[in-house]
């Protein structure tokens, strides 16, 4: 049996299926933990956190609000443009008929100035919320991030208990064969221990 078994495993990956295949136990050695949940550095989970897209996204809304809140700030100052021309005045090419004009406008915002004012008041206020909203994001994806890191600690923890539950399976029943091979145990125990 164990060599029909030895063969059949073998197919899997080998034409030579009458070697012998050696199988390692995962629970004979207990996997390292890894190196960010041994050390529990604060700045790693920060670098952990640094390039997710959700917090990418809520920076670009915050620098949109920035960006309208100059806008509308622009439009509370106001704005001059000065124009000077130069050119012939007549349909003839003569020195004493060049021309000049020069016109100077000064564009004060009166009527738009509240709304401009109101505009970038809104603006600050959306800035405000992103940045909430980040600060809020932030913490979520902590608490996220240090969660999977506990369970991964857990995990691990689980892994070198199981390998010591393993261990005394296996010694209570070679503990339990001795007792039935020496006629003091019965064979109901050895099944149940062969079950565990």
């Amino acid at each position: 049996d164990a060599r029909l078994a030895n063969q059949i495993l073998a197919s899997f990956w080998t034409a030579d299926v009458d070697a012998d295949v050696s199988v390692a136990d995962v629970l004979d050695s207990t996997p390292p933990l890894p190196a960010e949940i041994v050390s529990g550095d604060p700045q790693q989970t920060a670098a952990a956190l640094v390039h997710r897209p959700e917090l990418a996204r809520i920076d670009a809304q915050g620098q949109t609000f920035l960006a309208d809140r100059k806008i509308a700030r622009a439009g509370l100052k106001p704005d001059a443009n000065l124009v000077f021309q130069y050119g012939l005045d007549a349909n003839q090419v003569r020195s004493d008929q060049l021309g000049y004009a020069a016109f100077v406008n000064v564009n004060v915002p009166v009527f738009d100035w509240f709304r401009s004012r109101s505009g970038a008041r809104e603006a600050n206020y959306r800035h405000e919320q992103t940045r909430i909203q980040r600060a809020s994001a932030e913490r979520g994806l902590t608490q996220e991030y240090l969660a999977a890191r506990s369970r991964v600690q857990s995990w691990h923890e689980r892994i070198g208990m199981a390998q010591n539950e393993s261990d005394a399976t296996r010694e209570n029943l070679r503990l339990v064969r001795l007792l039935y091979e020496n006629g003091e145990g019965a064979a109901f125990e050895v099944v149940i221990s062969q079950a565990d």
